[in-house]
């Protein structure tokens, strides 16, 4: 009896110790992943390449968006480009390179030193006001870019980036026998607009830091310790999300990645997890990132604000709460579908939804066999929940927003084709009796004999 209490006291001793050390490196990974981010943006508008960045945002025109997307979308992104992109870029300067990284008001946005193409429609903005609040983690590599490329250069470098990662990503799950879901990402990009994606800069870097966490995560699934360092992988993920991201669709880096993992974690190596842990390793993920997205984004506030001035981490809050009210869920997710699929879209968002509940009901069902299926309805369901709590901004600013409906159909795809190939197969089964080794019309005679 001794020796049991003895060994429950040492178990549950080792268990706190665990605990304790994987807190301990998870504020690790978070400092050091600050701390570096902090350094390239301080290091990025310190450069003194000033001149450089001035005269090819001078030679930039972004007008490349109408003969692949509808002329309304392509205005929005040429806009944001001309002015939050490009105009923010013409008025930074190193001299001030914290004032710069975050646009302060000390040293407001300069539009009059910029030839864009809609320079008159920016002289009516407050843009200080407007643009000032944003931490320019995205400018953090544009920069040192724009002293050697235009703007145009530039799309042509994403493009090719873009376009070269996602082949890699099909390649590598064509090696691990998954090709017909990354049919799915394709279609995702697709419904996002394949063809522009990469045209607008600060739109881009979601799918960046998406494509790169995809890449990271197929190439290290091999790893014994591949679920064990799921919760580092995807803090990770979601600092880097608060880093480049400007409120637009910051779930992309999350659903992407997440559904990449659960599609891994259907190969035999993986089975004997089940349904309990691959809900475990959902919350763990879907905790990390929660974590690194929105710790990193009030930490980065605090810590800019205490060199700034307390007024601009207040600033950011409301800035924030401007843009996470309630405008009508049900006609929120109706303009953001009908921008994606046109007069389809309400037809679209039913059957979407009806999938999903009717998957995720199916999923719980058969959640023995399916172990991965529950979380991957889950996912696709994400996407509709960030919408539910971003509806002012999706209003506002619906041909950027649009986008967020394409991420849902990279789990929706595969969580449709799962169920279907299991329902097909359980119709084609025959029916058996007693130990089912006969067929079913035998074993009845055999019985009434």
């Amino acid at each position: 009896m001794k020796k049991l209490i003895r060994d429950d006291f040492e178990a549950r001793a080792n268990m706190k110790k665990e605990g304790l050390i994987f807190i301990g490196k998870f504020v690790a990974v978070f400092a050091i992943t600050f701390a570096i981010l902090v350094l390239v943006l301080f290091g990025s508008f310190a450069l003194p390449i000033d001149s450089q960045v001035y005269k090819n945002v001078d030679k930039s025109t972004t007008g490349a968006y109408k003969a692949w997307d509808t002329e309304q979308r392509g205005n929005l992104d040429q806009f944001t480009n001309d002015i939050f992109v490009l105009g923010i870029m013409r008025s930074t300067t190193s001299k001030h390179p914290i004032f710069s990284a975050i646009n302060d008001p000390n040293h407001p946005f300069d539009d009059t030193l910029y030839n864009g193409n809609l320079v008159e429609l920016a002289k009516n903005q407050d843009v200080s006001e407007s643009y000032g609040q944003y931490w320019h983690g995205w400018a953090s590599w544009l920069r040192p870019m724009l002293a050697v490329f235009t703007y145009q250069q530039i799309q042509i470098v994403y493009g090719i980036i873009f376009y070269a990662m996602l082949g890699f990503i099909l390649f590598l799950m064509y090696k691990r026998k998954m090709l017909l879901y990354g049919a799915f990402l394709v279609l995702a990009f697709l419904v996002m607009s394949i063809t522009t994606l990469y045209l607008s800069h600060s739109f881009f870097l979601p799918i960046i830091v998406s494509l790169v966490s995809m890449v990271y995560i197929l190439l290290k699934s091999d790893n014994d310790k591949f679920v064990k360092h799921l919760s580092f992988v995807f803090l990770v993920i979601g600092m880097l999300t608060s880093y480049v991201e400007i409120l637009a669709y910051p779930v992309a880096t999350y659903v992407f990645s997440a559904t990449m993992v659960f599609l891994i974690l259907r190969n035999e190596k993986f089975k004997g997890l089940g349904f309990i842990k691959n809900a475990l390793i959902l919350l763990k993920t879907g905790v990390s990132w929660i974590i690194g997205y929105a710790v990193f984004w009030v930490s980065k506030w605090v810590f800019f604000s205490s060199l700034i001035s307390a007024q601009r981490l207040a600033e950011s809050f409301t800035h924030v709460a401007k843009y996470t009210g309630s405008d009508g869920l049900w006609a929120t997710l109706k303009m953001m579908f009908t921008y994606t699929f046109g007069g389809a879209g309400t037809a679209m968002l039913i059957i979407c939804l009806v999938t999903i509940v009717a998957i995720l009901v199916y999923s719980i069902i058969y959640r023995e066999k399916y172990p991965v299926l529950f979380p991957l309805t889950f996912l696709a369901a994400v996407p509709i929940i960030w919408l539910g709590m971003t509806q002012t901004n999706a209003n506002i600013h619906p041909y950027i927003i649009y986008k967020t409906v394409g991420i849902l159909f990279f789990p929706w795809g595969c969580i449709v084709t799962i169920t279907v190939m299991d329902v097909i197969k359980r119709l084609r089964m025959k029916p058996v009796i007693g130990d089912g080794k006969m067929p079913a019309k035998k074993s009845v005679k055999k019985l009434t004999k």
